[in-house]
């Protein structure tokens, strides 16, 4: 698993149901893949098909391609990065590209409120 990549993920149901948090099979980009065997957490950022999430700030909406494995228009959803232990990765589906990255990059630079490179 590596940065960049878009995986598959089944995202436990938050307790007792309650709160907004995203659940569920659905698509996920790695931001940050373990590093640690002893620690096999990796920082993601999930997708939804749901458009009226781009409405939100922090999200950028990624056309389907055969690079990415994306079946349908999704939204990004940068403001709900988590940490997922490996086990709930299911399938890999492909990779943004370079230039979608960048454009991660600069939204995750203020939403994390850290200094240009």
């Amino acid at each position: 698993m590596q940065r960049g990549e878009v995986w598959e993920i089944d995202l436990p149901s938050p307790p007792g149901g309650a709160g907004r948090e995203q659940s569920g099979r659905r698509p996920a980009l790695v931001i940050q893949a373990a590093f640690d065997p002893a620690n096999p957490m990796s920082v993601i950022a999930p997708f939804t098909s749901n458009q009226s999430a781009a409405r939100f700030p922090n999200t950028i909406t990624i056309a389907p391609s055969s690079a990415n494995g994306l079946t349908t228009v999704s939204i990004l959803m940068l403001f709900h990065l988590r940490a997922l232990d490996s086990k709930r990765f299911i399938r890999r589906l492909g990779s943004l590209s370079s230039a979608e990255l960048a454009a991660v990059d600069g939204l995750l630079r203020p939403l994390l409120g850290l200094t240009q490179p």
